[in-house]
């Protein structure tokens, strides 16, 4: 409900009072509480937020939560908005003899809002959002996300930018049945607003370049801003961001509205990727390389993997490349070189990685495989966790196979059972 953090000491009541807040984390809470509750009393805001939290958290090793409760009124009187957020919490709280008030929730965190504060605006918009006050209020979120936004506050314009390009879920009721109105919110133009803000911000991270080029290349309004999407995935690969590459590679594997599909542009994001030492291109050319029976370029691909590999999980991705491929030469491969190099962690790898199979075909050819590697005993970790990877193959297996054979579930069976 409530976390300590830093304070600049500006007078000596915020240097007693951080060095009272250090001494609880240490968990010297008797030698704070005189502190803390003298400050306080004496009408510090910060203090009164702090006490009346900790009152009603039991943090001095008792609990008044009706007092804690008076000194949070205190500070949000004078102005607190740490102290405004925790009382519309504590009406949210189930905390024994207080009883929850969405309505007072609201009128507080509305209260910190509206004095201009984007953190403060935020959070009342993610209670919206969440839906802890109550459905029906996703135009009220995005207009407190749209003032922290119009301040320049970058969690809101990344917030805005994506309730804009794929808008979110509204919800209100009919009687008592769920109504539900999908994409709320949606404004390809103010996407593009709010994408360019970000890029602008001085901010400026790589992964939310790489969210805005996503979406602006998968939108389907626009060949231009598609385009934009691309530049702005060759901008992070040219200049390090690794993950821009697997980005690329998908579209013009799958292609989109304005980006067509396209072999040659995604064997070159590949091939850059492995110029980098980048493990998914590695993994991915290895898998082309099998689907295309290139067993030299394969064996040159598996090579360079397992030479920048170190871990049980990047192996077991490795295998899983080799099951997408089809090629159970590979598979069966890759399963003993796991076994080999990380002996009782590999093994547990392998049943990860059959357990995240789509298709139960497969997943029922390749359940002999990891049943070989059975320890026939149970009293040990590794047996343990073995019969519990072993357990959920087999019920979820015999889930799966209920769905294959009812024609009528033809979503679920198209991928599962083909």
């Amino acid at each position: 409900m409530f976390t300590i953090t830093a304070m600049p000491a500006e007078d000596p009541r915020q240097t007693a009072l951080a060095s009272a807040l250090n001494l609880i984390q240490e968990g010297k809470q008797d030698e704070a509480y005189d502190t803390i509750s003298t400050l306080a009393d004496e009408g510090y805001a910060a203090a009164q937020t702090y006490y009346g939290v900790f009152l009603i958290q039991g943090v001095f090793n008792f609990q008044e939560v009706e007092e804690g409760f008076a000194y949070l009124q205190k500070a949000a009187d004078q102005g607190d908005l740490r102290a405004m957020i925790q009382t519309g919490n504590l009406y949210l709280s189930r905390i024994p003899n207080f009883a929850p008030n969405k309505k007072k929730a609201t009128d507080w965190f509305k209260k910190a809002a509206e004095t201009g504060n984007p953190e403060a605006q935020m959070y009342l918009a993610e209670m919206f959002l969440s839906r802890k006050l109550g459905t029906g209020q996703e135009s009220r979120a995005i207009a407190y996300v749209v003032k922290a936004a119009d301040q320049n506050h970058y969690p809101a314009l990344k917030q805005l930018f994506s309730i804009y390009g794929y808008g979110i879920t509204e919800i209100w009721y009919l009687g008592d049945q769920p109504q539900y109105k999908y994409g709320h919110g949606k404004d390809h133009g103010k996407m593009i607003d709010a994408g360019n803000r970000i890029m602008n911000h001085e901010v400026r991270r790589p992964e939310d370049f790489l969210m805005i080029a996503r979406a602006y290349a998968r939108q389907d309004k626009s060949a231009q801003v598609a385009q934009e999407g691309i530049a702005i995935l060759e901008f992070l690969i040219n200049n390090g961001h690794m993950p821009a590459i697997q980005e690329l590679a998908d579209i013009f594997t799958t292609g989109t509205t304005f980006i067509p599909v396209h072999e040659g542009n995604m064997l070159d994001a590949y091939e850059y990727g492995v110029s980098k030492g980048d493990l998914y291109s590695i993994g991915n050319l290895y898998r082309l390389s099998l689907l295309r029976k290139d067993s030299v370029k394969a064996a040159a691909m598996r090579s360079a993997y397992l030479k920048a590999s170190a871990s049980s999980a990047d192996q077991g991705r490795l295998l899983n490349y080799a099951i997408e491929s089809g090629d159970w030469s590979a598979v069966s491969l890759e399963i003993k070189s796991i076994v080999e190099n990380f002996q009782q962690q590999g093994i547990l790898e392998i049943g990860s990685v059959i357990l995240s199979v789509k298709n139960l075909n497969i997943r029922k050819r390749l359940l002999p495989l990891y049943q070989s590697y059975d320890p026939g005993e149970s009293k040990t970790q590794f047996g343990n966790t073995f019969n519990f990877l072993l357990n959920n193959l087999n019920q979820r297996m015999k889930q799966e196979s209920k769905i294959c054979s009812d024609e009528s579930r033809s979503i679920q069976r198209s991928e599962l059972c083909q």
